[in-house]
């Protein structure tokens, strides 16, 4: 991956990795690319608290992403 819209620069992730979006409002036009998981361990990207989920804001794409397998938004 390539991008990490919490705002640390970037992101590496190897399957069965979970990313937790803190709540906020992020900008948008966050691309990635190359993100493999696996079909028994997936590369999974959640809110960190579903009640507060976070928003992304500007450009057009809020989260775009390309060459992926077994991603779970």
């Amino acid at each position: 991956a390539s991008q990490d819209p919490s705002g640390s620069g970037s992101v590496s992730a190897t399957p069965g990795t979970t990313i937790l979006l803190k709540p906020g409002v992020y900008s948008g036009n966050n691309y990635f690319s190359a993100v493999y998981g696996e079909a028994d361990r997936p590369i999974t990207i959640a809110a960190q608290d579903p009640l507060n989920k976070p928003i992304f804001r500007g450009g057009t794409e809020g989260l775009k992403f390309d060459k992926t397998r077994y991603l779970v938004l």
